[in-house]
């Protein structure tokens, strides 16, 4: 899963964190 690693290592919008980290 590098998509996932590379998408939490940028700092992406807080929507989309929080749609990652769930």
């Amino acid at each position: 899963m590098t998509s996932l690693s590379s998408k939490h290592t940028r700092p992406l919008k807080r929507k989309d964190w929080h749609h990652s980290k769930s």
